[in-house]
């Protein structure tokens, strides 16, 4: 059996409920709190010209002035006029509760109270992914990635509307954070990691940010002579091993003296991040409901790889946060069940995103159009509506034959399915914002020529387009990062995002604005590219603890082939 003390000096130093405030996070909030204070009062024009593009606006003064999430309409009796409220579910609920209580002012909309609130999301989003890029060893090159998702075009766009973009953004960033944490107090917790080769293989993961690391040649030279680390230990682990956080005995609940009493004993304390994780989970799925496939991905995955090594702790804690995100997602779930007749944990918006991306209007566009034309739904939603108050249909049952309708048009056209499915991939993934501004006017000639897109406006969709390009290049460079580092911490939760989103996107209506939340962690990849690019001809245990494995053997294999040749040149150019 280990001794105590020598299991928490294998650990780094615990991390704390909330983030360490360093000079760099200040420069980062700073940063993010005047860029975009300034994007948003340049583009309040835009906020004003669409006050309301998906209803939201709408649910916020409702609750605010007739107590409910739903419709008003005023209905008139002879000479009575009555006001009839009707709840529904045809929206996530979070979005609407936060404007109502942060922009309604004597029911209206204050749009800048509406930009105040994304201001401050977008900087909490920004110190956070800083904060995640320390956790995952990418040092100063987080403030990259705080960089990459500040001035992210696509989230400046979106925090100039009443949309749920920058909120849904803000959620995923603090998800990852507190799974981050949670994972470190899942190693530390776990009788399964108290053995010295378990115990570098999680120092080796969640290693202090910025510790210094020895050159590649003391590092090879002190491999020959040999070590006393048990085996498996991996070489960050080895040379940049933290001593242990003075207030580790305080989070287990004792003083420095009971450092011999049992972990387990008191293990409830540190279920606080299990708690704050589920938290964050559950009300990111509140406010976009595509976020319950990640859920869904992270609980099977996790319960799968528990279960394999028969870690029955990390199941428990597993249960936990499965609990916390029922526990949110239940008072959502029992009102639709008594107000809408169905008891759903997401929305009743669902069929219809299913048939805008699936029906014979938008499968003849594809036939006789270019996929970059994009399509217009005025004429589908036109019939929809008219359909729905012919048939006295609910919000339940119009979700419903949406579903029906989107299926039997997959069912009759199975190759434009799959056409549209590469279609909508293409659209979420696409660098290059859409030209939409022209088609707007539905064929009408005139229109057409005075909503021509202005040079202005085609320098801005040119200048994000450049920007996702070369981000892209770089996020493709980070993967190999990702793949480094074996897919373990954030790098694993933030790819079974990208899976989730992706996936769920193939078959709903997709487009680049769909991608928003994904931008947490696609700037931390961005982050570890840029790095892979400014450090390939330096000193490779520079980049030590961000590149590992497969990343670390290409350059040193093509270090030694470069030496190879130059060596190989230099008799043949004696000779001659």
């Amino acid at each position: 059996m280990h001794r105590r003390h020598d299991f928490f000096a294998d650990f780094p130093p615990l991390p704390r409920l909330l983030p360490d405030w360093s000079h760099a996070s200040y420069l980062v909030l700073i940063a993010a709190l005047v860029i975009r204070t300034a994007t948003g009062m340049a583009l309040q024009g835009q906020l004003r010209a669409q006050p309301d593009v998906d209803g939201y606006a709408r649910l916020a003064k409702n609750l605010a002035v007739h107590n409910v999430l739903g419709n008003v309409k005023s209905v008139t009796d002879g000479d009575k006029t009555r006001t009839v409220r009707q709840a529904s579910a045809y929206r996530p609920p979070l979005y609407p509760l936060v404007l109502r209580w942060t922009a309604v002012r004597r029911g209206e909309l204050s749009f800048s109270r509406v930009i105040l609130l994304h201001v401050l999301l977008g900087a909490a989003t920004a110190v956070l992914v800083w904060h995640l890029a320390l956790r995952c060893g990418l040092g100063s090159w987080g403030l990259v990635a705080a960089a990459a998702v500040i001035l992210d075009p696509l989230l400046i766009n979106q925090a100039s509307l009443v949309m749920t973009e920058t909120l849904a953004t803000f959620l995923v960033a603090a998800s990852l954070w507190f799974l981050a944490r949670r994972t470190d107090y899942l190693s530390l917790n776990d009788p399964a990691d108290r053995g010295g080769e378990a115990a570098g293989a999680e120092v080796g993961e969640a290693g202090e940010v910025g510790s210094e690391v020895g050159s590649e040649e003391a590092r090879d030279e002190g491999s020959d002579k040999g070590s006393d680390e048990p085996e498996g230990e991996s070489e960050v682990a080895a040379t940049s091993r933290p001593r242990p956080h003075r207030s580790v005995d305080r989070m287990l609940g004792g003083a420095s003296s009971s450092a011999t009493a049992g972990v387990e004993d008191d293990w409830l304390p540190l279920l606080r991040y299990d708690i704050a994780a589920g938290f964050a989970l559950g009300l990111a799925a509140l406010c976009r409901p595509t976020f319950l496939a990640w859920i869904g991905l992270l609980v099977i995955f996790e319960f799968a790889h528990h279960l394999y090594h028969q870690s029955f702790e990390r199941l428990a804690r597993l249960g936990v946060l499965c609990l916390t995100i029922a526990v949110v997602l239940a008072p959502w779930t029992i009102r639709n069940a008594r107000l809408i007749g169905k008891a759903t944990p997401t929305t009743t918006h669902g069929g219809y995103t299913l048939l805008l991306g699936n029906n014979p209007d938008f499968y003849r566009h594809l036939r006789e159009q270019p996929a970059r034309v994009v399509w217009s739904s005025h004429q589908l939603d036109e019939d929809r509506a008219r359909f729905v108050k012919k048939n006295r249909l609910s919000e339940v049952e119009a979700d419903r034959d949406a579903y029906d309708r989107a299926f039997r048009a997959i069912e009759t056209d199975r190759k434009m399915f799959l056409y549209s499915c590469g279609v909508r991939l293409a659209r979420f993934w696409t660098p290059m914002p859409h030209k939409t501004v022209a088609y707007r006017a539905a064929g009408n000639a005139e229109q057409d020529q005075a909503l021509t897109e202005s040079f202005s406006e085609r320098m801005i969709r040119l200048g994000a387009g450049s920007w996702y390009n070369i981000s892209f290049v770089l996020l493709l460079l980070g993967v190999t990062v990702a793949v480094g580092r074996k897919l373990s911490g954030p790098w694993l939760e933030g790819s079974l995002l990208v899976g989730a989103l992706t996936f769920v996107h193939l078959f709903y209506w997709s487009n680049m604005r769909m991608r928003a939340p994904l931008t947490p962690f696609l700037a931390l990849l961005v982050a570890a590219g840029a790095s892979l690019v400014c450090s390939r001809d330096r000193d490779l245990a520079a980049v030590k603890p961000l590149v590992r494995g497969r990343t670390d053997n290409f350059w040193r294999r093509r270090q030694r082939r470069r030496q190879r040749r130059e060596h190989q040149e230099e008799p043949q150019s004696q000779a001659d």
